[in-house]
């Protein structure tokens, strides 16, 4: 594990690990919420737990999007031929000015969101094939899942802008701590 921080001093309901940034408690909540989760996947499929947290974070607006609220999808995985579970259709962003009818993954529980990303990301080789699982810090993975192409998100002149997205959150609430 590579840290900064003494494994003993990790306590995330102590606000000075989070000196650098602005505390807000709902957002604190959301990410104690899904660190457990985090680690798992990490020890069980290899993605960083900063990764994961990021990415359900972006995608889900700090848990609170219609896909999330409702249907329990932190990451905004759409159920497609392989998936068997229930599925949602919302309506949905793609790229930086335009909107879709789409249909997602539906969970029971925030949990089975979390493990399913995991295995959506190992099962799938295409992020192997990008580098995802060789990446050792969160940078590289953030970009592994860009160039694999986990989100279509662009700025206004047509760039990928998905792993600074991420990038900004992990150092933002130093979510790296968790790796």
């Amino acid at each position: 594990k590579e840290s900064t921080i003494e494994e003993s001093n990790v306590d995330t309901t102590n606000k000075e690990v989070y000196s650098n940034t602005y505390i807000d408690s709902e957002k604190m909540a959301f990410i104690e919420s899904i660190s457990e989760g985090a680690i798992s996947n990490y020890n069980k499929y290899g993605i960083l737990p900063s990764i994961t947290m990021a990415q359900a974070i972006l995608e889900s607006g700090w848990g609170n999007s219609e896909l999330a609220v409702t249907h329990n999808n932190l990451f905004g995985i759409k159920a497609d031929s392989r998936w068997n579970g229930a599925v949602a259709t919302i309506t949905t962003s793609e790229n930086y000015n335009d909107s879709t009818i789409a249909n997602f993954r539906k969970y029971d529980n925030i949990e089975d969101s979390i493990e399913d990303h995991g295995r959506f990301l190992y099962e799938n080789s295409r992020y192997t094939e990008y580098g995802l699982f060789n990446a050792k810090n969160y940078k590289s993975q953030a970009q592994a899942l860009e160039d694999a192409g986990y989100s279509t998100v662009k700025n206004e002149g047509g760039e990928p802008i998905y792993a600074d997205k991420l990038i900004s959150l992990i150092e933002k609430y130093n979510l790296m701590q968790y790796d």
